[in-house]
C-alpha cells in the first residue's frame, strides 16, 4: 500500500493532484519510475507499507495507526507552555498573603 500526503493541497505530480489528507494506493498504483518521482518530491509525503496477504488483527491495527494519523486538537507546544506557566505561578510568592506591621 501506498499512502501519499501532498504539503500543499491539491499539489499535482505524475498526472494526479494529491490532497493535503493521506490517500492510499494500491501497490500497483504507480510504475516504479512514477513511484521513485513521487518519492523524490520535496512536497509529498510518500509512505511505503507492507500489508501482509492474510492479515491477523493485530496487523490491521498497525495498517490503521498508521495509515489515519490522529490530530492534535491543542499543540504540544502549547501544552508544553501552560505546564511551564503553572510550574512559574507556584513557585512565585503569593501576592496579599500576610499583612505587614505598616498596614
Amino acid at each position: 500500500m501506498i499512502i501519499i500526503t501532498a504539503k500543499k493541497d491539491g499539489f499535482r505530480r505524475c498526472g494526479m493532484a494529491h490532497s493535503a489528507k493521506p490517500v492510499q494506493h494500491g501497490d500497483d498504483a504507480f510504475s516504479a519510475a512514477q513511484l521513485e518521482q513521487l518519492q523524490a518530491e520535496p512536497m509529498l509525503v510518500v509512505e511505503l507499507i507492507d500489508v501482509p496477504k492474510n492479515p491477523g488483527p493485530d496487523d490491521l491495527l498497525k495498517q490503521r495507526v498508521v495509515a489515519e494519523p490522529v490530530a492534535l486538537e491543542t499543540p504540544v507546544s502549547a501544552v508544553e507552555d501552560h505546564l511551564a506557566d503553572a510550574a512559574e505561578a507556584k513557585q512565585a510568592p503569593k501576592k496579599g498573603g500576610k499583612k505587614s506591621d505598616k498596614e
